[in-house]
């Protein structure tokens, strides 16, 4: 073959390939421009009739981009990328989850967390007035179902009420506690056995009865609501020769416990039990029952972190422990506290 002309050889790489067309006539398509992506990931598109994989990159700075006048909308590819980098994927949607005590406080911010992660939610409460007000604020496909925890037949029953509409559970939250309302200086063993009944027995009695739904639908999540409490133990006053009943503390204690049996006893069915323990949250009940001056000597004194919680704090917690995130995590008690219990 003769040599090249020395006209061609001088013509720069960029300007031969100009005269060049793909095979099929098409041209290829332009680069875009750089400094309007963000290297994230990429994901693949199309394949061309040449068997060529075309990719999009799924994160780019929206904010900064502006169509020029007249330029034609943005294509179906790229209007899911956007879509992607602005809508973070949903944590548990379609996961089925009855969370107790639902009807306010920290209950109530777990059940409008998990909804927003694509859960369908059975608000579990006492009260039907408040939990049914806050299933229809919440909206969508989260419901409201009374029951009382210290009743095996209506723990069985909501379970099954759950299964019957949803066809399946996959996360149960026993947040059900007495708190609200405690009386700190009845020791009585009548009191302590109340406690415990709700406390301790309702959330055993409610895992009792999804763990047939859990079982024969493959698996599920457990997380039971423990607190900083199980282990602290502050010099609780004496009066005359009775021994104090430690009710609520001990009753967190005890499922601190049981989470590790439980965890031991169902893993081979694939359900997992955790437990989360929040520090001093600012909900009514801790409000109403920790003295101002008390909750600021535990913040300032004994939190790493040095304010209390608010009930949204804990709910990413809980949404990690329902999720395929921690498939492999059970057993285990998180503080969620601000460093307050450092376990390890």
């Amino acid at each position: 073959m003769g040599a090249r002309p020395a006209v061609e050889r001088n013509r720069t790489r960029e300007e031969r390939a100009g005269d060049e067309e793909d095979q099929d006539g098409e041209e290829e398509p332009a680069p875009v421009a750089r400094r309007d992506l963000v290297p994230h990931r990429k994901v693949p598109s199309v394949l061309d009739r040449h068997g060529r994989v075309h990719y999009v990159i799924a994160a780019f700075r929206a904010s900064e981009r502006r169509p020029a006048a007249g330029a034609a909308p943005p294509g179906p590819l790229a209007a899911a990328a956007h879509a992607a980098v602005e809508q973070p994927p949903m944590r548990l949607e379609q996961k089925v989850a009855i969370i107790t005590g639902a009807g306010q406080g920290i209950g109530e911010a777990y059940a409008r967390r998990f909804a927003r992660e694509g859960a369908v939610v059975c608000v579990a409460d006492v009260n039907a007035d408040k939990g049914s007000a806050v299933a229809k604020a919440i909206g969508g496909s989260a419901f409201f179902e009374r029951v009382d925890v210290s009743d095996e037949n209506d723990t069985r029953r909501l379970a099954q009420a759950v299964v019957d509409r949803c066809g399946r559970i996959d996360v149960l939250l026993n947040n059900a506690a007495i708190f609200y309302g405690i009386e700190n200086q009845n020791t009585s063993y009548a009191y302590l056995r109340k406690i415990f009944d709700v406390n301790y027995f309702g959330a055993w009695l409610m895992s009792r009865a999804v763990f047939p739904h859990m079982k024969a639908g493959g698996g599920g999540s457990i997380i039971n609501q423990s607190s900083s409490a199980a282990w602290m133990h502050p010099d609780m006053p004496i009066e005359s020769d009775e021994l104090p009943s430690f009710h609520y503390s001990v009753t967190k204690a005890a499922l601190n416990a049981l989470t590790r049996f439980m965890a031991g006893c169902v893993g081979k069915y694939d359900i997992r039990v955790n437990t989360i323990a929040p520090g001093p949250t600012l909900t009514e009940a801790t409000k109403q029952i920790v003295d101002e001056n008390m909750l600021g000597m535990i913040v300032d004194f004994m939190m790493a972190i040095h304010r209390p919680l608010e009930p949204d704090d804990l709910t990413g917690t809980a949404v990690w422990l329902a999720s395929d995130d921690a498939r492999m995590v059970t057993g285990q008690c998180i503080p969620v506290d601000g460093g307050m219990i450092m376990l390890g």
